[in-house]
């Protein structure tokens, strides 16, 4: 059915696995243009645009699936990583202390924003992260 998101957004998931980006972003935007209220599809969506290094792109992905979704600490670290690939050092670190406001179990998400701060000049502050 042409019409089901849900049919492209469980394909997506199979191309993804099955390590095919262009595949599985290719019916990751049938199913968002299907259904724009879809949290998951808007934040694998996201996931293929950084796998495919377009950070822009991604960042508009997970943003959507923000606006849906604003409690989702791992949203929040997603987009941050996007913004650091993309050298706004700023956007990252604000992200990435957003997500542990959500969490502040999430060891990763302080080690990333330990890395921000340190080349943002805040060694200190970094170094305790």
């Amino acid at each position: 059915n042409p019409t089901n998101a849900r049919i492209f957004h469980e394909r997506g998931v199979c191309f993804a696995l099955l390590k095919e980006p262009e595949k599985a972003l290719r019916d990751f935007q049938t199913a968002y243009q299907l259904d724009p209220e879809n949290e998951s599809t808007c934040e694998k969506l996201g996931n293929m645009q950084y796998l495919l290094k377009r950070y822009k792109e991604a960042i508009i992905s997970y943003s959507r699936a923000l606006a849906i979704s604003p409690e989702n600490n791992e949203l929040y670290q997603a987009r941050g990583d996007c913004r650091f690939k993309l050298d706004d050092l700023i956007g990252a670190a604000a992200d990435y202390s957003r997500a542990l406001e959500l969490n502040p179990r999430a060891g990763q998400t302080f080690y990333r924003r330990g890395v921000v701060k340190v080349q943002m000049g805040e060694r200190e502050s970094g170094c305790q992260d």
